[in-house]
């Protein structure tokens, strides 16, 4: 348990230092490294994995969608019928969950 929130906590805080000079796709080293570090459980490790980017994700697409006002989330939630930012931050959740996992199970290989 004590891991699992230090892996969460560490993913965001790392996730947003590392976002200001990467492009999104940095978010998935991190959370292996995350992973490495931590080594739970594969389950454990997808779990933490997808909070922390979840969160991450979510707040920072909440963040921008209330800075225009929500009129791009407002027109993109027509067009495919669901809430963007929700999309957005599961969507982030699952990219991070497997960037996780694979610092885990790829921790494991070389052990």
């Amino acid at each position: 348990m004590k891991n699992s929130f230090y892996g969460i906590i560490s993913i965001i805080l790392l996730g947003l230092l590392v976002h200001q000079y990467t492009p999104w796709w940095s978010i998935v080293i991190v959370a292996a490294i995350v992973g490495s570090i931590i080594n739970e459980h594969a389950g454990k490790s997808f779990l933490y994995g997808f909070i922390g980017v979840f969160l991450l994700w979510g707040i920072a697409a909440y963040q921008i969608d209330s800075a225009n006002e929500s009129i791009l989330s407002t027109r993109m939630a027509e067009i495919f019928g669901a809430n963007m930012i929700i999309a957005t931050a599961l969507l982030g959740g699952l990219i991070g969950g497997l960037g996780a996992l694979t610092g885990t199970l790829g921790q494991r290989i070389f052990r």
